[in-house]
């Protein structure tokens, strides 16, 4: 789960204190778990309220339809916000953005279990969905630029792996929080691992683009604003149909503003926030494409089969994340052992192997 800049920065050299602190050693550890902690509250923060919002919905006098919204404010942000707030790490410091991030999604975490209503809990995920987009934007551009070589691969790994950690056990060990000490404590487990991620974050090295390039504010707005709009239609899509009003308006505003996120960054050219050159190659819209593949196939079943599941077909939250087990245990074991094929054989052939399986498992 990396951005478009993140993917662009890495190719850069970082500055000269990163690359000291991997050749010494100091600091590589701390900065590796600090990433990976981060990142596996990520899907956590996905999954977890998801199998918590029936009980959650219940307690705070809302429908399941309406409390839906408890996760579509987290998800909105989430995805609109990664290539803007990459931008910015890039200009104001990576460490300095994941920090920022971590204590984002640890701090609202900790609202939403003390949320005394579902407008409080919805509006608070909504700026917590702003700290993850951070920790996804700065996380992987910190390792990149304060590793290299061999331990490189190595924190990579270990990053893909907190990633499927995170969706593998998410939906279980959520189940039985609930089960056992009720929804609230779902979320304040967020807050809990936020503080270790934190207080190793502080010790990893600082860095950002040499040249401190003007921000590209234009482009930020509209690309931000274009998958808001676009992440809005498809919420609106599932209540109110792709026919409505209210469905085509966001999505037609989402087409034009991306239009124009193109069109501006192609006049800034090097000053642009995002090479659209780069669409051209082909190796990297196979990158870019992956997660909307792995996302819209596999990770969008765990937000909406807990609901279906205590909902419709009468299961407890902690049944629910055991029939859930078998769909994400693979995502806990693969992530290492990918890397390790992939230095063997090349990424495109890990990547093409993983797209043929997600083609073909739906139809079998």
């Amino acid at each position: 789960m990396s951005t478009p800049s993140s993917l662009a920065t890495a190719r850069r050299p970082g500055p000269d204190r990163s690359r000291t602190a991997d050749d010494s050693g100091r600091g590589y550890w701390p900065t590796v778990v600090a990433v990976a902690s981060a990142s596996m509250m990520l899907p956590f923060s996905v999954t977890g309220a998801a199998v918590a919002l029936p009980n959650m919905a219940a307690h705070l006098g809302s429908s399941v339809g309406a409390a839906q919204w408890m996760l579509n404010a987290f998800n909105i942000t989430f995805a609109a916000l990664p290539l803007a707030v990459g931008s910015l790490a890039d200009r104001l410091g990576r460490r300095r953005v994941l920090l920022t991030g971590i204590a984002l999604v640890g701090a609202l975490a900790l609202l939403v279990a003390l949320a005394p209503s579902m407008a409080f809990a919805d509006a608070a995920r909504a700026v917590e969905g702003c700290g993850a987009a951070a920790v996804l934007a700065s996380g992987a551009a910190v390792l990149a630029h304060s590793t290299s070589g061999r331990r490189r691969q190595l924190a990579f790994g270990v990053l893909g792996s907190s990633f499927g950690t995170g969706l593998a056990i998410g939906p279980l060990v959520a189940g039985t929080l609930v089960e056992t000490a009720g929804w609230r404590s779902v979320f304040a487990l967020v807050a809990v691992m936020s503080v270790p991620a934190w207080l190793c974050a502080t010790r990893a090295p600082e860095s950002r683009t040499p040249d401190r390039p003007a921000l590209d504010l234009a482009g930020a707005v509209a690309f931000t604003a274009g998958l808001a709009c676009l992440s809005f239609a498809f919420v609106r899509a599932g209540s109110a149909g792709w026919g409505a009003v209210s469905t085509l308006l966001p999505m037609f505003a989402a087409v034009a503003l991306v239009a124009l996120f193109a069109v501006v960054e192609q006049h800034r050219g090097d000053r642009a926030m995002f090479d659209v050159r780069l669409l051209r190659r082909p190796e990297f819209l196979a990158v870019v494409c992956q997660p909307f593949t792995v996302t819209l196939g596999f990770v969008i079943l765990l937000v909406y089969l807990p609901a279906y599941l205590q909902g419709v077909a009468g299961r407890t939250a902690l049944a629910g994340g055991l029939l859930l087990l078998p769909m994400t245990a693979p995502v806990l074991l693969l992530p290492l052992a990918a890397g390790r094929l992939a230095a063997r054989t090349s990424v495109r052939a890990v990547l093409t192997c993983a797209s043929a399986l997600i083609a073909v498992a739906p139809c079998s």
